[in-house]
């Protein structure tokens, strides 16, 4: 006897709901955390986000809607000659979390509040 065996993650959710469903953030893609839609993992330069917190183990995700198309946090970065994996409060009087939207903040500057909804 032979068996066949089925990829059932293509099959799974139908579009409609799929597309209801909203992105969640932070979220795990290759062992990785992510804070914001990314093009990782595509060929096609399409943005995604996960729709639970950790796409390594439930495989869900959708297109991330134009509206959520700023710069992205990039991780990890370095600050100060220190890399982070998060986001972080450092040297912020107003405790918000940031993050740098570069792999490198000490040579690029650039960077961003992260779109938290607390501190965890």
């Amino acid at each position: 006897q032979s068996v066949s065996v089925i990829n059932l993650e293509l099959h799974c959710v139908p579009k409609e709901k799929m597309e209801n469903l909203s992105c969640v953030f932070p979220f795990v893609y290759n062992g990785k955390l992510y804070f914001s839609c990314t093009t990782e993992g595509r060929r096609d330069g399409k943005r995604w986000c996960a729709t639970t917190i950790n796409y390594d183990l439930d495989k869900k995700w959708k297109f991330c809607p134009e509206e959520l198309d700023d710069p992205t946090c990039v991780f990890p970065f370095i600050y100060k000659g220190k890399f982070y994996s998060v986001c972080t409060d450092e040297d912020m009087d107003n405790g918000k979390l940031w993050c740098s939207t570069s792999s490198n903040y000490d040579k690029d500057k650039k960077w961003q509040y992260c779109n938290v909804t607390g501190k965890q």
